[in-house]
């Protein structure tokens, strides 16, 4: 295999370049590729082989790799299965390997700079799911040759060594109490939607909300507004259910409509905690 390298310019503009060339031969035979890493400390390339159904390696080049030879890629650790992209923090700390469907699963695989595992953080599901970069210390930056959606996910904070001395971890925030409100006894066509006060969920867990409704003539449809990626709202029966993507304190805000159409609205806090 061949990898062209040629200096980044200090500003973006058409050019002709001439690149430097490298030629990469695999110590144990032929390999299929998706993912070339480079270390941003030393410089150190690493290529990660793809396998359907089974765990690949990571292979390290050379360091410096030379011209006019070919440099041999050793084997130095595992990888995911079915490994489409890879590349190294900001920081050379740590790096990450990342799978994609319809073959792997929808994850990324950080590991500090020795190999080890730090974490496996899922990833937005989407068809060969092949890109993946690092935004920032602590978060990444996947996408798919099948969709111009760029998503970014952030990381936990295991997974972020030698960011500045690490992200610290946050504090849950205690679900408030809500005050109970009395209810008034609605005549036919009254339509209320309870409020259900502030609620708590944690990241890429399971959260479930659900929505009630009094008065009002059948049947109702309720909508929301404001809710993060991986949380949606079921029309007919008013639950919100999911797994959310996104960290922080939300403001949802719930429609419940009847047949005459007679509509309530409630606003209600949604915070997501990492833990």
């Amino acid at each position: 295999m061949l990898v062209h390298s040629f200096a980044e310019p200090d500003q973006l503009a058409n050019a002709t370049v001439t690149p430097v060339t490298y030629k990469f031969a695999y110590a144990d035979g032929r390999h299929d590729a998706e993912s070339l890493l480079a270390d941003p400390g030393t410089g150190q390339l690493y290529i990660a082989s793809k396998l359907i159904g089974a765990a690949g390696q990571l292979y390290k080049a050379p360091l410096p790799p030379q011209t006019g030879q070919v440099n041999t890629l050793t084997a130095v650790r595992p990888g995911p299965v079915f490994t489409t992209d890879g590349a190294f923090s900001p920081s050379g700390a740590s790096y990450t390997l990342r799978s994609g469907g319809p073959l792997g699963a929808n994850t990324a695989s950080v590991y500090d700079s020795a190999g080890t595992k730090l974490a496996d953080v899922a990833l937005p599901a989407q068809s060969q799911g092949e890109t993946v970069t690092y935004f920032d210390c602590t978060s990444l930056l996947v996408g798919s040759e099948n969709d111009t959606q760029i998503w970014r996910v952030p990381l936990p904070p295991e997974a972020t060594p030698g960011c500045g001395g690490g992200t610290p971890t946050p504090t849950p925030t205690p679900t408030p109490t809500p005050t109970p409100t009395p209810t008034q006894t609605p005549t036919p066509g009254d339509l209320k939607l309870t409020d259900p006060g502030p609620r708590t969920c944690k990241f890429n867990q399971t959260c479930t909300i659900q929505l009630t409704t009094t008065g009002g003539k059948p049947a109702i449809r309720y909508t929301a507004t404001g809710l993060p990626l991986g949380l949606t709202i079921d029309t007919n029966t008013g639950r919100i259910t999911g797994k959310p993507w996104a960290t922080g304190t939300l403001q949802i805000t719930a429609t419940a409509t009847d047949t005459t159409p007679t509509t309530a609205t409630t606003t209600f806090p949604l915070t997501i905690n990492w833990f």
